[in-house]
């Protein structure tokens, strides 16, 4: 596996899974979680805030649905828009419930 040296692009935030696989999105969306808002946080001084890549410490099934939830957050959470908001239960599979709730409790989302 390679360090987490590496830089993530501009504005995205590069997330890696306890086995490997690379989940990349908006910065934005990364802060609607309090735990990635505090890791990305210059004054802490995280080296996770200078290049933009988080290791976590979940498998990539239940890493991938959280990144769905926060990008599907920070498009959907502040809307007073009259607009049908879809229903993100769904996406979640019901094998991976229990693992994707205690991440999210875990990350702050």
């Amino acid at each position: 596996m390679e360090d987490n040296q590496e830089e993530g692009p501009s504005g995205w935030v590069k997330l890696i899974s306890d086995d490997g696989f690379t989940f990349i999105l908006p910065e934005k969306a990364a802060q609607t979680s309090g735990f990635f808002k505090s890791t990305l946080n210059s004054t802490v001084g995280f080296q996770e805030s200078e290049t933009k890549v988080i290791r976590c410490g979940e498998r990539a099934a239940v890493l991938e649905t959280v990144v769905e939830y926060l990008v599907f957050k920070s498009e959907f959470g502040d809307s007073a828009s009259k607009t049908a908001i879809p229903d993100f239960m769904k996406r979640i599979p019901a094998a991976l419930a229990l693992e994707i709730l205690m991440a999210a409790d875990f990350l702050d989302c």
